[in-house]
């Protein structure tokens, strides 16, 4: 008796493993969602990514991870291994979805690394890439990064128009962006 497939196929065992690093990237990017406000799904996220690219995964799939790994390294305050994960992710067949989030969190990273010009040309792609397509979602996120980032660089004016731009998308805003904006807006009416 024959269990598997045709001659030539992958092994019963091959395929399982497969699907199982497939589930744990899907299980690692979903944990991600719950990342910032419980640190244990940050560290469980980062767990399974690792798990899964220690299996047999395809190009499309191994970036996922990366990504979900990077993620998690920013969520637990690892901006160095942070970046690498998501430069290697961006660099790789991430998935479109995921790269203007990629994006962001490397942005993220490398201004925590106090690279700050580098962290604004990311967030300024993230935002050129959304508008190339005709204003598809992008993580609101990375508006409000710039837009601190151009506050902090003395850029008020710029930094207003970001944080208005931001205030305008999301409904859940972070404490103070408002308040930062209405100071700002009395200095640049």
């Amino acid at each position: 008796v024959v269990v598997g497939g045709e001659a030539g196929s992958p092994s019963l065992c091959e395929r399982a493993r497969f699907l199982n690093s497939v589930a744990l990237v899907r299980s690692s990017v979903s944990l991600l969602t719950e990342s910032k406000s419980a640190p244990a799904s940050a560290k469980e996220a980062r767990a399974q990514a690792d798990r899964a690219l220690t299996m047999p995964l395809d190009p499309v799939t191994r970036s996922a991870a990366l990504f979900a790994r990077g993620t998690a390294d920013l969520f637990l305050g690892k901006a160095d291994s942070a970046q690498e994960s998501l430069t290697a992710a961006l660099a790789a067949k991430l998935p479109v979805e995921l790269v203007p989030f990629a994006r962001n969190n490397l942005a993220v990273a490398l201004a925590r690394s106090g690279s700050l010009e580098a962290a604004a040309r990311e967030l300024q792609a993230v935002r050129e890439q959304k508008n190339s397509r005709g204003g598809s979602p992008g993580p609101a996120e990375a508006t409000l990064n710039l837009g601190i980032l151009r506050d902090q660089g003395g850029r008020g004016a710029e930094a207003l128009s970001l944080f208005d731009e931001y205030l305008r998308a999301e409904k859940e805003r972070p404490e103070g962006i408002a308040d930062r904006a209405e100071a700002l807006r009395k200095v640049y009416p």
